[in-house]
């Protein structure tokens, strides 16, 4: 008989803890959710010209803390960010500068544009 009382209460236990760790998951991914949810889209035009560049400038943008996610559109040269609260988009635009691209803050250097693969040329097609 104890050993069925000591079953059943051992059996009690672990469902409790079993359903606290449940809650414990289900809280942590509406965190998840939350923190996804109040990122700021902003935009950002920066030249560039095929897909070479596209990888180039999102790769850059992605080096900056705070910034989630980065797509360049190469048919509006529009970089789109998602960044958390507080990031630096000043610091955006320098990391894109800093690998040969424009945007409407900062000019690339030319020694590094000229260093840029011939199909990535922009400055010249307008």
């Amino acid at each position: 008989m104890k050993n069925i009382v000591l079953i059943v209460t051992l059996l009690a236990l672990m469902l409790t803890f079993a359903g606290c760790a449940q809650k414990n998951v289900e809280a942590d991914n509406v965190a998840v959710e939350l923190e996804k949810s109040t990122l700021i889209a902003t935009e950002i035009p920066v030249q560039g010209a095929c897909g070479m560049c596209k990888g180039r400038i999102e790769e850059a943008a992605k080096t900056v803390e705070g910034v989630e996610v980065a797509v360049w559109d190469q048919e509006t040269d529009m970089l789109t960010i998602e960044t958390t609260k507080g990031t630096d988009v000043m610091m955006v635009h320098k990391a894109v500068s800093t690998v040969g691209h424009d945007t409407d803050k900062m000019k690339a250097d030319d020694e590094v544009y000229t260093a840029l693969p011939g199909c990535c040329k922009y400055r010249d097609m307008e």
